[in-house]
């Protein structure tokens, strides 16, 4: 089990700043090959819709987020997920900008990933379930 949280871990990281890299370059139509790489099903669907509005919207990200903590999530599973990670990120320090003006600064959020298997055998993010939180305290 060790080995597969730290993989979990690793993908998770690589997703993490592979979507900050895309969030700061102002978003895109389709799947970058890294975020192809780490994420799959619903997951990988969502984020696509997410990149796709920001470069349609002409939003413009500033800043930067920080991962908090990355947790293990022992005996949850959904859809057949092999393995699950709790994330809390603070995007607090990410504006938001159309056509120069401030939309405002970003969330901290917390996160539960589930991971699955591809027919490949690497390990990727196959759906989340997120809600917006005050504090990474807990």
């Amino acid at each position: 089990k060790d080995a597969l949280y730290a993989e979990a871990e690793a993908v998770y990281r690589k997703y993490f700043a592979e979507r900050m890299r895309l969030a700061l370059a102002g978003g895109g139509s389709s799947a970058s090959p890294v975020l192809a790489e780490v994420a799959t099903g619903p997951f990988l669907a969502d984020e696509v819709a997410f990149s796709k509005a920001q470069a349609e919207q002409g939003i413009e990200l500033k800043g930067d987020a920080a991962l908090v903590w990355l947790r293990r999530n022992p005996g949850v599973s959904k859809a057949g997920s092999v393995v699950s990670m709790i994330s809390c990120t603070d995007g607090r320090g990410l504006l938001a900008y159309r056509e120069g003006n401030l939309l405002g600064p970003g969330n901290m959020t917390r996160d539960v990933m589930y991971f699955t298997r591809a027919a490949g055998g690497s390990l990727q993010i196959w759906g989340a379930d997120g809600i917006e939180v005050s504090t990474c305290d807990s």
